[in-house]
């Protein structure tokens, strides 16, 4: 299989991870678009494709990192008050703002 990588073409004999395929000891990219659709590093890139590796700078990666944090404080409020409900309201820089309602 034939791979682009940031206009860089490898070969892989089999289907293989984007962190496998790439150099990341400083950890520089945190996510990928493969054929223009946003993939995590852990990605298994099974077919010809053309990828385009994403730095923590980027609008994509900040919109991923915020919602993987929306998550997380989510998982952790409904495992300590499960009748609770939180809504988020905007992002504003680098803030999200949140309501919490129901906490008892």
């Amino acid at each position: 299989m034939k791979v682009r990588i940031n206009g860089v073409e490898k070969t892989f004999d089999k289907p293989t991870r984007i962190i496998e395929m790439i150099s990341n000891d400083n950890l520089d990219y945190m996510a990928a678009k493969v054929n223009n659709r946003l993939r995590e590093l852990n990605y298994v890139v099974s077919a010809d494709a053309d990828i385009e590796l994403l730095k923590l700078g980027d609008s994509s990666v900040t919109k991923m990192y915020q919602a993987t944090l929306r998550y997380v404080l989510v998982m952790a409020v409904k495992k300590l008050y499960p009748n609770a409900k939180i809504n988020f309201k905007y992002s504003v820089s680098r803030s999200i703002f949140a309501t919490l309602a129901n906490i008892s």
